[in-house]
């Protein structure tokens, strides 16, 4: 083999590990709810966080892949009070209420918006 050839062969080796680089890493395949705890506590003090994160093909998250979350509180506003919300996280705390709250997670790369609830029950020794 000559060097053109050996260039050749490289340049195609480069251009196919691109190709899979962009659609296998680069690529939103899912989208991740997580929800920590996954309940609360009607002490005015109990807080959760609901976390939106993007996964690629192999299960990491997507680098260089920012995009904006709409959390909708569609049942239990009175229940809770926000304490954050950024563009994929949202801090809720609970408060001297017992009952549910549900909320709608929307955002470009789900057709059908997810839906999380995170009940408020009382502790039990």
């Amino acid at each position: 083999m000559n060097r053109d050839e050996i260039r050749l062969i490289l340049v195609v080796f480069l251009v196919f590990s691109a190709i899979i680089l962009v659609k296998e890493i680069f690529t939103v395949y899912s989208i991740n709810v997580e929800t920590n705890p996954h309940y609360l506590f009607p002490d005015g003090n109990s807080t959760a966080t609901i976390s939106v994160v993007s996964l690629n093909r192999l299960g990491f998250g997507v680098p260089f892949i920012e995009f904006k979350t709409e959390f909708v509180i569609i049942e239990g506003y009175e229940k809770i009070e926000i304490l954050s919300k950024n563009k994929n996280q949202i801090i809720i705390k609970s408060r001297y209420e017992v009952g549910k709250v549900i909320l709608l997670i929307k955002n470009k790369y789900t057709v059908v918006p997810m839906k999380v609830e995170i009940p408020i029950i009382k502790p039990t020794a």
